[in-house]
Formats: C-alpha cells, sequence, structure tokens
C-alpha cells in the first residue's frame, strides 16, 4: 500500500512537472511507468474470440485475443423416429462449445392386419399398433348380410331385425312394424232382456249377454232420456233408457261399442175400495191432498207411499171428505193407477197457511263479519231479499240479506225462493249461538207458537218399523218436525177411555203438550213421534188452542184507531209491526234530537214501555225496555214492576179472548215540551 501511495506521489510530481517544466518531464516519466502487467493462463471466451485477461488490478488488458478454430463437431444425442438429435461443435484451443439440431428421423406406423374397429355405422377400419390411435387404415363401409328377425313382430307390438357386417360383425337393428288390430263384431245376445215392469230392483244388463270377437273386457253403463253422459248406475226408476255395452280393444282386436234401448214400465196398482178410509192427510201443494197407501205389497215388493187427490175448491175445509177413485192420482212416477168404478173414498182436507215458513237446518258463521247465513227447505210459501222473518223459538226477529239457491261455485244469488226450494240465506239480527237446527221461521205475525195442539194420530205397525207394543197414554216421546227439522219433546193424552192405541190404529182427539217450549203449529201441520230410536207414529194437527191469534190494539188519543197488532215473541217479549200501525208514523217524523217515550197498557195498567234518547254521536241512541228491529219494535214486558199478566198465564192464546192493548206514543226534543 505505501508503495502504491509513493508511485502516486511521484505520479505526481511527473503532472507537475509536466505542466511546469516539458524537459525535465521526459526524463522522469520512463523511469514511473516501467510497472509491468500480469496475465492470466485460463482462456476467457464469446460466441467468436478467446483471449487471457490481465490479473493486475485495476487493468483491463487483454493479450492473443483470436478467433475460435471449431472441429468438425461430435453428435451428442442420436436422432430418433419423430424426435430431433443434437451435434455438438469445440474450439480447439479455448474448448468453448455450440450445439445444432439434427432433423427427427420418420415414423412408420404400424397396424394389426387381424382387428377391425366398428365403432359406429359409418364403416370399419384396421387399429394401429404402434400408439397412434388416430391414424387408421383400410376404411371401407360396412357390408351387411340379409338380416334376421331377432323379435317378431305382433298385434301393437314392434318387432325387430338385425343386421350384422359380414367383414366386421358390426351389427345394426331395424323395426319391423305391428300388426293392425282386427275389426271386432260386437252385439246383444237375441235373448237379452229389454223390458221389465217396475219392481224397486235396477234394471242390469248382464255383460255375458254381450257377444265379440276376442277377450276385450266388457262394461255396461246406462244413461236416461235427460242425462247428458252414461254412468254406471243401473236405472230402478219406470222410464226409456239406453243401455251402451262397450269393449275394451286388445292386441288382436279393435274395441267398440253397441247400444240399445231398454224401457222400465209402470207398475199397475188397483186400489181396493176404501183403501184411504182411515188414512191421515198431507198438504202436498195447493189443492192436492197426500194420503198414505197401504195393500199393494201383493202387487209389487214396493209400497206406494203416496196417492194425491185433487180436490174441488170446496173441500178446502177440516174434516172427512168423500171421493170417487176416478179421480185418485198416483203420486209416485213408477206406479199407474188402474182406475175404474171403485166405492168412494173418504180423506181428510184442511186450510194450509198460505204465509212463508221453513226450518233451519244449518247455521254458519264469517270472521270478522255479523251476518250469519243458514240453510233450509222451503216448507211453505215465498220468501224475498230483505223480509224480516221471527225465529218462533226465541222471538227473535232476523232481515234476509240475501238469497243463494244451489250448492258451492254453483250457488247463485236470486231474489225470491219458494216451497220446496232449498236455499241458502244470509241474515243478520241474531247470533249463531242462539239459533239452533230445527227452528222455526215465519212471517213474524202470520204463524204462533203453542204450549198444546190437538191431533189425530196413527201408530206404525211392527213393518213399518214401529214398536212392537202398543202406544200407551202419557208417554213422552220426541216430537220431529220434518218440514223444519225440528225436534222437542212431548207428552201424549189420549181421550178419556183409551189407554192404549196399537200399531195400525188411528186416534182423534189427542192432546200433545210440548215440554219446556212453544212450538209454531196450525191445523194440518204433520210431524212424527219417536221412542227408542224408532219413528212410533204420525200425527196431524187437527186444533189448536183458541185459533183467534190476532190481538187489536188501538192508539191513545187516536180515536177509531185500531191498526196495532202486537206479535207474541215469548213470554217476556212482544213486537209491534212499525209498518202497519200509526206509530210507524209518529217514530218516522220524529227528529234524530227527540226524545220518544211509548207506553203499553192493559187494563189500566202499564205492561211495558219504551224509550229512546239521542245518543253521544249522530245517529246513536240509548233504548231502554226494547229496541227497534228492521220495521218491527221488540218491547220487553214489565217483570215485578207494573202489571205482569198473571191474569192471564202470560199465554194470552189460550184465555179464550182477545187482549186489548192500548198504545202512547210520546215524543219531545231533547230541550223543550212534547208532542
Amino acid at each position: 500500500m505505501k508503495k502504491w501511495i509513493l508511485s502516486h506521489k511521484i505520479l505526481s510530481i511527473v503532472i507537475a512537472c509536466v505542466i511546469g517544466a516539458g524537459v525535465v518531464c521526459a526524463v522522469v516519466l520512463p523511469i514511473v511507468l516501467s510497472n509491468k502487467h500480469e496475465f492470466s493462463t485460463d482462456w476467457t471466451a464469446d460466441e467468436n474470440y478467446h483471449w487471457h485477461e490481465c490479473t493486475t488490478k485495476n487493468h483491463t488488458d487483454a493479450t492473443e485475443k483470436l478467433p475460435h478454430e471449431f472441429n468438425d463437431g461430435v453428435v451428442t444425442t442420436e436422432p430418433a423416429a419423430e424426435k430431433e438429435g443434437v451435434k455438438t461443435f469445440t474450439c480447439k484451443t479455448c474448448g468453448y462449445s455450440y450445439t445444432q439440431k439434427i432433423e427427427a428421423l420418420p415414423h412408420t406406423h404400424e397396424y394389426d392386419a387381424n382387428a377391425w374397429v366398428n365403432t359406429d355405422e359409418s364403416g370399419h377400419y384396421r387399429p394401429t399398433t404402434c400408439g397412434h390411435a388416430d391414424k387408421t387404415k383400410d376404411f371401407a363401409e360396412h357390408t351387411f348380410n340379409d338380416g334376421e328377425v331377432t323379435k317378431p313382430e305382433g298385434y301393437k307390438a314392434v318387432g325387430e331385425k338385425t343386421y350384422t357386417c359380414t367383414v366386421c360383425g358390426f351389427k345394426q337393428i331395424a323395426e319391423i312394424p305391428a300388426l293392425e288390430a282386427k275389426d271386432n263384431v260386437i252385439s246383444f245376445a237375441d235373448d237379452l232382456v229389454v223390458e221389465k215392469t217396475y219392481d224397486g230392483l235396477a234394471f242390469i244388463v248382464d255383460s255375458a249377454k254381450v257377444s265379440r270377437k276376442g277377450d276385450g273386457e266388457i262394461s255396461v253403463t246406462y244413461k236416461g232420456e235427460d242425462d247428458v253422459a252414461f254412468t254406471a248406475t243401473a236405472p230402478t226408476n219406470a222410464g226409456e233408457y239406453t243401455v251402451k255395452a262397450t269393449v275394451k280393444g286388445t292386441a288382436e282386436w279393435k274395441g267398440g261399442e253397441i247400444t240399445a234401448t231398454i224401457t222400465i214400465n209402470k207398475c199397475e196398482v188397483t186400489l181396493p175400495a176404501g183403501v184411504f178410509e182411515r188414512k191421515l192427510g198431507e198438504n202436498l201443494e195447493s189443492g192436492k191432498f197426500g194420503l198414505t197407501c197401504i195393500d199393494v205389497k201383493e202387487v209389487t215388493n214396493n209400497v206406494v207411499e203416496w196417492v194425491t187427490i185433487c180436490a174441488p175448491e170446496t173441500y178446502y175445509t177440516i174434516g172427512i171428505h168423500t171421493i170417487g177413485a176416478a179421480a185418485l192420482i198416483v203420486d209416485n212416477d213408477n206406479f199407474e193407477l188402474n182406475k175404474g168404478d171403485y166405492n168412494a173414498v173418504k180423506f181428510t182436507v184442511w186450510n194450509a197457511p198460505d204465509s212463508f215458513y221453513a226450518g233451519i237446518r244449518d247455521v254458519f258463521s264469517f270472521s270478522g263479519r255479523t251476518e250469519l247465513a243458514i240453510t233450509t227447505k222451503i216448507a211453505n210459501g215465498t220468501v224475498k231479499k230483505g223480509d224480516q222473518l221471527l225465529v218462533n223459538e226465541i222471538g227473535k226477529i232476523i232481515t234476509v240479506k240475501k238469497i243463494e239457491k244451489g250448492k258451492g261455485t254453483s250457488a247463485t244469488e236470486v231474489e225470491t225462493a219458494t216451497a220446496g226450494e232449498e236455499v241458502g240465506l244470509l241474515i243478520e239480527g241474531a247470533t249463531k249461538a242462539e239459533l239452533k237446527r230445527g227452528y222455526m221461521l215465519s212471517e213474524p205475525d202470520k204463524i204462533i207458537g203453542y204450549s198444546k195442539v190437538t191431533v189425530t194420530i196413527r201408530a206404525y205397525t211392527k213393518d213399518e218399523g214401529g214398536q212392537h207394543t202398543p202406544i200407551a197414554t202419557g208417554i213422552k216421546p220426541n216430537v220431529v218436525f220434518a218440514d223444519t227439522f225440528g225436534e222437542v219433546i212431548g207428552k201424549v193424552t189420549f181421550p178419556e177411555g183409551t189407554e192404549m192405541l196399537s200399531g195400525g190404529e188411528i186416534l182423534a182427539g189427542v192432546t200433545i203438550e210440548f215440554q219446556g217450549k212453544k212450538v209454531p203449529a196450525f191445523v194440518g201441520r204433520r210431524f212424527t213421534l219417536k221412542a227408542g230410536g224408532k219413528s212410533i207414529a204420525e200425527c196431524i194437527v187437527t186444533a189448536v188452542p183458541h185459533a183467534t191469534r190476532v190481538r187489536s190494539g188501538f192508539m191513545l188519543n187516536v180515536p177509531g184507531s185500531n191498526v196495532i197488532e202486537p206479535i207474541e215473541l215469548g213470554e217476556k217479549t212482544f213486537a209491534v209491526n212499525l209498518s202497519r200501525s200509526d206509530l210507524g208514523e209518529i217514530l218516522k217524523n220524529a227528529k234524530a234530537t227527540d226524545e220518544i217515550e211509548i207506553k203499553f197498557i192493559n187494563s189500566g195498567k202499564d205492561i211495558a214501555k219504551y224509550t229512546r234518547t239521542p245518543g253521544a254521536s249522530e245517529g246513536v241512541y240509548n233504548e231502554v225496555g226494547g229496541k227497534i228491529v228492521g220495521s218491527y219494535l221488540i218491547v220487553d214486558f214489565y217483570g215485578s214492576a207494573g202489571y205482569n199478566l198473571t191474569d192471564h198465564e202470560r199465554q194470552w192464546i189460550f184465555t179464550g179472548e182477545d187482549i186489548y192493548i192500548g198504545i202512547g206514543a210520546y215524543t219531545k226534543p231533547a230541550s223543550g215540551s212534547g208532542t
């Protein structure tokens, strides 16, 4: 290091001398540069040259820099089929080398001379054994033989034929069309019964009476004159029908059908004279009276239940009447009366009510709504949308909001409905808990509830399902009303001198006392007595206690007025039809702010009072002593206060006299004098 520093000092002096005195420096410089290069004995090379590099620090000098001299090259990797080789060239002096590619040798594919590939229907070829699956040889289309039936065709069954390549064995399948089914011949047997007389049994056509070719299944269906479709239900009633035999097709035979007309004739019934002499009547419709018909089992295994008598209008009174047998009509399409010159027969007729009534069958409520739905079959009269009806058993007036005929999605809304029709009524004015199956609906002032009635009774025989022992007076059977679906307990009391009633016997003047409630009744209403789960007798009402039900009334301070007809709803309430009274005019003319007071008076004493005062908001009222429902004012009787009607036992219809009620109406402004 010191030597290196000294040399640099000398170099500096020399440079200075060169600057200061050129002559002197020329003498000194040779002395300084006399330092010698040392070169490496190893070769340094690039792709073109090789040389020796100076090993003295900071020197980049080189010596013997000359171009490479390469040999003829050596194959270092031999070429192969479809694979390149390598040839390496090396400098003879320094050993530097480079490589060149040698072209791959060509590949010769090898094939299996004993094998064929036949993967599809296009053809076959030889496969390679050298691993090149994409190379093929000797490709050619298949050469198929004449084919072999491998699956025979049949009726409604496709066959198969297999073709095989004679070269490679490839198989190809072709369909053989199915055979067409043969035409069938279907016919009814010559001894097929196509006519019979009504016997209550179904007219069933035996499928064995249908002939056909093949073994197809046979089904028999029927259709009446008014039917739109065939059904499997065999006809029972008299009439003309079409029977259809249908044969199901098989593999070999076509299906088909055949029809024929079958007839069920009416059974001719000859009625013995006096057959109706002891029977009870039933009002079926205006001008016709149904009578139970017996003694026909000798003619048929069925019973003609009802025969209709078309009676002259003069017979529209209660009692026993006589009519010629020629006027009788069998009220059953399956029977035909053999009219002849018979003796006259006796029957009972009566006046049926001309007003609406029906019984509640079912009651349905709607979530979040006050209306109820009632289903019923109208027993008599007509009901209209908007009508107000009385529920007799509970003394409530309801309003009909809607009437529907039909069921489910087929139901249609109508304005009116009449006797015999099954309808649904949308009503308001009562709760579901208040309404029961069997309660009677009627016009509020037409049909009356009674605690007892007088009837004519006929005991059922054992053959009719009645009890084996006679009916005794004093029994308390269930009283069943078919027209209103109602049922109540009733005490049966025979007339004095009669203790027992045997099956088939008829007894008049029998009293039925309904236990626990009043039952709407009228002369001619029918009902059945049941005991021990059996129907033991049928009854028809022949009298009610004091049938004159309408009671007169008058308006106080209105001379000559006699228009108020109170309607008894129960032992504690009655109603006044406002649309038929001067009272309605007073209420209609009253202002919304007026106070109203109405008194009901009998024998000089108040029996009820109704008051109405305006409520906290418009259209709201405070009502005491009763309420207004539609066009009716319903009023509660006084209890312990005032006159409690004990003299009349609260059952005015049994007193034998009319009850006269005076009515006083008083209105005044909320602040002012009354009028």
